[in-house]
């Protein structure tokens, strides 16, 4: 039954991060680009703003959200589930794999933004 609860959550997370990026078309989802973009983080930086990176089209920085988004909740359910005081030695081992995922994605953002061209 926690299969089918966690299975329906994550239905739930992904439509919702789906309409909160603007319900973008869904071959501009698979886009390397803006696939790229959504891990370097692009479509919430100040740096994006600021730079003259207005040749990359809207639909496709507003595409990249999605990925942003999904980041943020990837985030907040791995700090809800290791709240918990039910954590097994298999759990933590999985929520450790993932923090240190998102830490490379955000040295990766943190290198496109500062050191490489958009």
């Amino acid at each position: 039954m926690k299969l089918k609860e966690a299975t329906i959550a994550m239905v739930v997370v992904l439509v919702a991060c789906y309409i909160g990026a603007g319900a973008p078309p869904l071959d501009l989802l698979i886009k390397p680009s803006v696939v790229l973009n959504g891990l370097a983080l692009k479509s919430g930086t100040w740096h994006y703003s600021n730079r003259e990176d207005y040749a990359v089209p809207a639909s496709e920085i507003l595409a990249s959200r999605f990925y942003t988004l999904i980041i943020a909740a990837l985030c907040a359910a791995c700090g809800i589930a290791v709240g918990r005081v039910k954590v097994t030695w298999k759990r933590l081992a999985c929520f450790v794999a993932v923090a240190v995922a998102l830490q490379f994605v955000f040295y990766y953002a943190q290198m496109r933004a500062f050191y490489l061209p958009w």
